[in-house]
């Protein structure tokens, strides 16, 4: 019975979790810097980004990955309640999360596998929550 408590305080810490990172990750206030001249992370396509991120390094930027990435933005975005911005946001959390736990899954497998669970219909759904199901599903593998 203690272990039936246990797994509602668990769910609830990582609803909560879900909850105010994207808060604070987007009032981070990242600032804009004109001067530079190299490509920076706001001059990179959002998908780009995934792909960097998913690869830990260099991308071509016609890579398949970041094909892949765009469809899954574009079809998330038709699911979820969440931006494009948010959706990637909450999709690198959950690895971040899941490495926090030695588990390592790559970024373009979660969102495949998010975008997989979450069924296309007319009704938007919290990624947020799915994403902390997703997590405490990974884990308990």
């Amino acid at each position: 019975m203690n272990g039936k408590k246990r797994k509602p305080k668990t769910w609830l810490w990582v609803l909560i979790a879900f909850m105010v990172v994207p808060v604070v990750i987007g009032c981070s206030g990242r600032k804009e810097s004109k001067e530079s001249s190299n490509s920076t992370q706001e001059d990179m396509s959002l998908e780009y980004q995934l792909a960097v991120i998913n690869k830990g390094g260099y991308v071509a930027e016609n890579d398949l990955t970041v094909i892949q990435f765009e469809n899954l933005l574009v079809s998330l975005d038709n699911k979820c309640e969440e931006n494009p911005r948010e959706i990637a946001d909450v999709s690198v959390v959950v690895q971040t999360r899941l490495k926090e736990s030695s588990i390592n899954v790559p970024l373009l497998k979660i969102m495949q596998d998010l975008d997989n669970y979450i069924p296309l219909s007319e009704i938007k759904l919290n990624l947020k929550e799915i994403a902390a199901a997703y997590i405490i599903l990974v884990k308990n593998q």
